[in-house]
């Protein structure tokens, strides 16, 4: 027997009480049928509003809805993502220096070539530039004579 589909107009075969012509059809059917209901007995009603990104007029049923379409809303998101980080950027920032200061803790270590005490923040085996010029030369020296010839003579 064929039928006209109540939702797209298609003709389809059937041979029971279906009156959609498919499952995608039955869902906009069910759909439509609850927010007619509703719409009735007044739980809700249409709201007409712009949209705040390309400023066309839309129909929707959310009360706080402020786009038309998916594509205006992630337009919206990463807009408001930006601005959030443009305004939190020197809050952002403090917090970064706050955690960065109190993490370093000075401490006082030893040099192994001037055997003088020194501060750092970080483990460090030597104190400056002058003693670590001195232990390159001496590790030098070293392999030199550990690769089993001295050529100093």
């Amino acid at each position: 027997m064929d039928k006209k589909c109540v939702v797209c107009g298609k003709m389809f075969k059937t041979k029971g009480k279906e009156i959609t012509c498919s499952e995608e059809c039955k869902l906009k059917r069910r759909r439509q049928t609850q927010r007619d209901f509703v719409i009735k007995h007044g739980k809700i009603t249409e709201h007409t509003k712009t949209c705040v990104i390309c400023g066309k007029t839309f129909s929707t049923y959310r009360e706080k809805q402020i786009t038309c379409s998916k594509e205006c809303n992630y337009q919206n998101t990463r807009n408001n993502i930006k601005k959030h980080q443009i305004e939190n950027k020197d809050i952002r920032n403090a917090r970064r220096n706050e955690k960065y200061v109190s993490q370093q803790i000075s401490r006082t270590f030893t040099c192994k070539v001037c055997n003088k005490e020194f501060v750092a923040e970080h483990k460090r085996s030597i104190c400056s530039d002058e003693c670590r010029k001195e232990q390159l030369k001496v590790n030098r020296n070293k392999n030199k004579i550990i690769g089993g010839f001295n050529n100093e003579d």
